[in-house]
């Protein structure tokens, strides 16, 4: 009764969870050019383009798709070998234990008259299988607690995986290897197939399995008499054999049984063979009922993303397909890290300490944009970071073993955040004059930030600018100031942000458009006749401006931005 309810209720949340997040593939986007369908339009228009599309594909290239990128994961394998090996054995054991063993009685006994699951090869390969899978579970824990090259964020969910997975292992060995040394166990089988309670006919039985199978009997049982154990093995050959084989074969829950047996009879008196067992399949229906909401999804995901990231002719590139593929693409995301491990800006991490520089984990911010789901204003300075770090080199999407065009999410994303208000600084700091942004940085009565060691302007050092002679030197070589004023005006030229330096009024510096329309170029710097470091002053000054004014921006528009919100953001922008 239990057990099929619990089986039926699992079913049920599964189903409606997959409904629901399919149903968002067609609700959610990103960018606004994908902004103006309705949910059931996408849907309308992409059942007749997949259709469509299955139509003019040819066998030979679903095959592909099917067999090479979904089965065998070959983008996977071209990316990390290592990882594919892991991967393909964790998932396929899993595979394989569902149908083999949880789903014996439909699939197992149909395809083999002869099966049971005390006999081998089925018990030899349910525990193979099973330290299979288990290896690979250790495998990904050992990668998630690992920290180089950058730390890998891991969500709850993902905590809750692993833990599930371990759970519906572990509970099987131990169930397992408890009903190995099982007396009650025994006793029923007794009454099932020899139809006896006598103590006498049953005693050479008891002997032989004792000795042979390892039961542990509440009471001390004789297995030195060569006679009884005969006949026990006489009782065994016409009860138990056709059954049964010895469980040595068992090379995980076989050891396992062994080293309990010094307290194999509290065990056997409580019947931790049933609890063990309410565990299992309760682990296993929880499993089902949270594969839409939890990484498990991805058996999904992923493969209809491989499928759908086709160069077909027949699949068009209009508005709903675009949206419909960037929330499949969100969906199918593994949190693997290849992406980020190939990312050509990653060092630019490695100086912000700014997650959201990092594919894999920028995705997760955009994912949470898309939805609206626990996002605060204050996180969307370092969520626009990460995306305007990002140069569009495509080699995220180029080893994406998911098959994600991760490309086409950051120009979206960076479409999405500029509608928002989070453009880029070289955008939001033409909001105002230079001298605007001096005076609210000085209303907001903000700190000085502390510049890093190796900067020139470190503590506004003096000497870093204080040769200027104002010749303009600069100003005539320099590309931006040459640009007519109906295309850049950049208020102050080279040789005037210097003087503005001197006076101390680094604020008004800061917010000139000379420092942010800079192309640093360096032909100011290599065509000073001080040797003044120009075009490097220009550039820290940019970095200083994106974190300082960034702060001064959110707290003129009534919302403080979070400590350590900014850190990330000023090297990222100005980057």
């Amino acid at each position: 009764m239990i057990f099929n309810t619990a089986l039926y209720l699992s079913l049920f949340i599964c189903v409606l969870g997959l409904i629901y997040r399919i149903a968002g593939w067609f609700r959610l986007s990103i960018g606004p050019d994908v902004a103006g369908e309705s949910a059931v339009d996408r849907l309308w228009h992409a059942c007749k383009t997949v259709l469509r599309a299955l139509a003019g594909l040819r066998m030979l290239i679903l095959f592909k798709i099917l067999f090479i990128d979904v089965l065998l994961q070959a983008d996977l394998f071209k990316a990390h070998k290592v990882r594919w090996l892991f991967h393909i054995l964790l998932f396929y054991s899993f595979v394989v234990l569902v149908f083999m063993h949880a789903m014996d009685d439909m699939v197992t006994r149909a395809l083999f008259s002869d099966y049971e699951s005390t006999l081998n090869p089925y018990m030899f390969l349910r525990n193979l299988f099973g330290a299979i899978a288990f290896l690979g579970i250790l495998f990904f824990i050992l990668r998630r607690i690992r920290k180089k090259p950058f730390p890998k964020a891991t969500s709850r969910t993902d905590i809750a995986a692993i833990v599930l997975l371990s759970v519906i292992l572990l509970s099987g060995f131990l169930l397992e290897a408890v009903q190995i040394f099982s007396a009650p166990i025994f006793d029923e089988m007794v009454a099932d197939y020899m139809r006896s309670d006598d103590p006498e006919e049953t005693a050479p039985l008891k002997s032989y399995w004792a000795e042979e199978y390892g039961v542990v009997f509440p009471e001390a049982v004789d297995t030195e008499s060569p006679e009884l154990l005969y006949a026990g093995q006489k009782l065994h050959e016409d009860y138990c054999a056709v059954c049964h084989v010895r469980p040595i074969s068992a090379f995980v829950s076989y050891p396992l049984s062994i080293s309990m047996r010094s307290f194999a009879n509290a065990l056997n008196a409580i019947r931790a063979d049933i609890w063990l067992w309410y565990v299992h399949f309760i682990a296993c229906f929880i499993g089902l009922a949270c594969l839409p909401f939890s990484k498990f999804f991805h058996f999904i995901s992923v493969p209809l993303n491989l499928m759908i990231r086709t160069k077909s002719p027949q699949v068009g590139s209009d508005d709903w397909n675009r949206a419909v593929k960037r929330s499949i693409g969100m969906d199918a995301c593994t949190h693997c890290g290849i992406c980020s491990l190939h990312c050509s800006v990653m060092p630019i991490y490695r100086v912000t300490a700014n997650p959201n520089v990092l594919p894999s984990e920028k995705l997760l911010s955009i994912q949470r944009i898309a939805s609206g789901r626990h996002v605060d204003r204050n996180d969307y300075p370092a969520v626009s970071a990460g995306s305007l770090a990002c140069t569009d080199c495509g080699r995220c999407t180029a080893f994406c073993p998911s098959g994600i065009v991760l490309h086409d999410l950051w120009q979206a994303s960076k479409q999405e955040l500029a509608c928002r208000g989070f453009s880029g600084p070289d955008q939001w700091i033409r909001e105002r004059s230079a001298g605007q942004w001096a005076s609210l940085s000085e209303q907001c009565g903000l700190p000085d930030i502390p510049e890093p060691d190796d900067y020139l302007l470190r503590n506004m050092a003096p000497e870093a600018f204080s040769n200027c002679v104002q010749c303009t030197v600069c100003a005539n070589v320099c590309p931006v100031v040459s640009v007519p004023d109906s295309l850049s005006s950049p208020e102050v030229t080279p040789q005037q942000v210097m003087n503005l330096l001197r006076l101390n009024m680094r604020d008004l510096a800061m917010g000139s458009r000379m420092v942010w329309d800079c192309v640093t170029c360096y032909m100011c710097q290599e065509h000073c006749p001080q040797g003044i470091r120009v075009a490097d002053i220009l550039y820290e000054l940019r970095n200083m401006g994106a974190n300082r004014l960034q702060k001064v921006r959110f707290m003129e528009s009534g919302k403080p931005e979070k400590d350590g919100g900014s850190d990330g953001t000023s090297g990222g922008n100005a980057i």
